[in-house]
């Protein structure tokens, strides 16, 4: 038989399980979280930095300040005096290629390269004052070594900033790739030196195409549009590999760099423009040892 009722406990337990209407929360109520500001981290965290690792005496850390000093501070205070130095730098580079060569640019119509930029004659070494070709031509060796003539446009051409080194490139090439920008120096040589940019790709393995560059610079951004279809898959691979950034001394992503903002780093293409150059420089034997 039907029961047309329900026991008070059945209908006890079925209200407990039913929805339950939640306290209205006022406004006044809920107290704001305080945020804190972006970038800054509580007293604690900044202390333990400053502290380091206990006992490991680094005579200078990876990220960019010896021990006990504030990595974000001290590369403030780098970059202040490195942007404050700057012009003297320069200055003194500048001084000492004036010294060594005659820097005026200096063409011959119709004699250009391979897209059309004039090509310089020059730069030509200086001699020193009353001396000539001919004079230093008559003279032995030991008699050129003795009088301390022989042309220091010969001699190895220091780094702008020697005593740091590190990759330098040229503004036509940073006008296009910002991230290569050193706040510490400038690139030293006349633009009308420097080969035409961007350089050609040419193939050999498919000389009737010409230019295959299109007039781009190679980069990451570009290498499946302009180089699918054209080389192996292997070579492919190797050409992402050449177009991918890695940390360097200068361009990294820690607090000892010369670069504005942290870094990925620097790729091979970039100095390397198109397999080619445009005169960037680092601290090596064979251009700026």
């Amino acid at each position: 038989m039907a029961l047309g009722w329900a026991s008070p406990i059945l209908r006890s337990e079925a209200q407990d399980r039913g929805p339950k209407e939640k306290p209205v929360e006022k406004m006044e109520d809920k107290a704001p979280k305080e945020k804190k500001p972006a970038g800054k981290t509580t007293p604690a965290i900044e202390e333990t930095k400053k502290k380091g690792f206990d006992g490991v005496d680094f005579y200078y850390d990876v990220f960019g300040a010896p021990p006990g000093q504030d990595p974000q501070e001290n590369f403030r205070n780098v970059k202040e005096k490195d942007i404050a130095d700057k012009p003297k730098v320069m200055a003194r580079q500048k001084k000492l290629l004036n010294d060594r060569y005659q820097t005026d640019c200096k063409t011959v119509s119709g004699i250009v390269m391979t897209k059309g930029k004039p090509q310089p004659i020059g730069p030509a070494v200086r001699l020193k004052e009353g001396v000539t070709w001919e004079t230093l031509g008559q003279m032995t060796p030991e008699e050129i070594k003795e009088k301390n003539l022989f042309p220091a446009g010969f001699r190895r051409l220091p780094h702008v900033k020697h005593e740091v080194g590190g990759m330098v490139f040229p503004q036509i090439q940073i006008e296009e790739f910002p991230r290569l920008e050193r706040f510490d120096v400038d690139f030293d040589l006349p633009e009308c030196f420097l080969p035409e940019f961007p350089p050609p790709i040419f193939l050999t393995t498919h000389p009737e195409l010409g230019d295959v560059s299109q007039g781009e610079v190679l980069s990451i951004e570009n290498i499946d549009r302009l180089f699918r279809g054209l080389v192996t898959a292997a070579q492919f691979d190797g050409l992402r590999m050449l177009a991918t950034q890695f940390a360097q001394e200068e361009f990294n992503a820690t607090h000892d760099r010369k670069s504005d903002k942290p870094s990925l780093g620097i790729t091979c293409l970039d100095c390397h423009v198109n397999f080619h150059t445009t005169g960037q420089f680092h601290l090596n034997p064979d251009t700026r040892p």
